[in-house]
């Protein structure tokens, strides 16, 4: 497949070109080891998914370029990843973005999801800024959403505990032996706010009723003006 698109590379003459022809020349190389790389991750997808008994994608990949096997392994990550972001595997297929980039993105999605990788604009950025750069954008992007979905989480967690403490309440009102009235009750604390709010709030009526602080022995009520 490859092998006229070799033979020409290597009957270029680089020693008659302009620094300008020489820049335009490194610039197309760099966006067809993009398309190369998309290439390969296409096919080691497409090997993963074959499910038969050969070797799987990262020591066929090693073996094939002859690479350290960390390397074989990022490479095959890279495909894996890549599979669930289709927009950012077009770039790199189209040369509007490196492998570097590609693979700043694929962690980004493993620590939050593709969709959101996806849906971030983090791929426009890409396109614009040195890969090195760009990876610090992409780690403060992902501490953001790691924040975000760690609010989100304990907000969730606070609703349900709201929840449960809701479902949980209950009131008992009963006379006892005595002839008094008991009152017991459990309460979720929004509600049990209220309560306490209402239940001082007649107590000190009561109280401001029966003399106050400031009432002598004869401005307190008995126990009979008190029904």
């Amino acid at each position: 497949m490859f092998q006229r698109f070799r033979t020409e590379l290597r009957e270029v003459d680089l020693a008659a070109m302009s620094r300008r022809e020489l820049a335009d020349v490194i610039d197309e190389a760099t966006r067809t080891r993009s398309a190369l790389d998309a290439i390969e991750a296409r096919a080691a997808a497409a090997l993963d998914r074959l499910h038969d008994e050969g070797p799987a994608p990262s020591p066929t990949i090693r073996s094939s370029s002859r690479s350290s096997q960390r390397e074989a392994d990022r490479r095959a990550q890279r495909a894996d990843r890549l599979a669930a972001l289709p927009g950012v595997a077009d770039a790199l297929a189209e040369g509007r973005i490196t492998s570097e980039h590609a693979d700043a993105l694929g962690g980004a999605a493993a620590k939050t999801s593709p969709e959101a990788v996806e849906a971030s604009g983090l791929l426009g950025s890409a396109e614009r800024r040195p890969a090195d750069l760009f990876a610090r954008e992409v780690r403060d992007w992902v501490r953001a959403e790691e924040r975000a979905r760690d609010a989100a989480a304990e907000q969730g967690a606070a609703e349900a505990r709201r929840r449960r403490q809701v479902a949980a309440r209950r009131l008992v009102i009963f006379e006892d032996d005595d002839g008094m009235t008991v009152v017991h009750g459990v309460f979720d604390p929004i509600t049990g706010a209220e309560i306490r709010q209402a239940v001082g709030a007649e107590v000190e009526r009561l109280y401001q009723l029966d003399g106050g602080r400031d009432g002598g022995a004869a401005l307190v009520r008995t126990p009979e003006q008190r029904r």
